[in-house]
């Protein structure tokens, strides 16, 4: 029974850290570094930063790896999820 445990933890151990890798990654990138270029795991998702000058505003844009008719590319969505803009 102990050795089934064991087994148990240490596979749960291992689901969460596997999990956790390939979770959603919220670090701000620069959108021009990150769509259209290369993915390697399809569905996985974050988010890329926008700064516009003229404004003073931060725009947070989706990102997710996804096939459209070729490899896998980053694609950034068209409407910030988050925008911070001075007052």
């Amino acid at each position: 029974m102990k050795k089934a445990l064991r087994l148990l933890a240490l596979v749960g151990v291992i689901a969460m850290s596997w999990f956790a890798s390939e979770g959603p990654s919220y670090a701000a990138v620069e959108c021009s570094t990150r769509d259209g270029f290369a993915c390697t795991v399809q569905g996985a998702s974050g988010r890329c930063h926008y700064y516009d000058e003229g404004s003073g505003c931060d725009y947070y844009y989706p990102c997710w790896c996804d096939r459209a008719f070729g490899p896998l590319q980053w694609r950034c969505g068209p409407n910030p999820s988050q925008t911070f803009c001075p007052v």
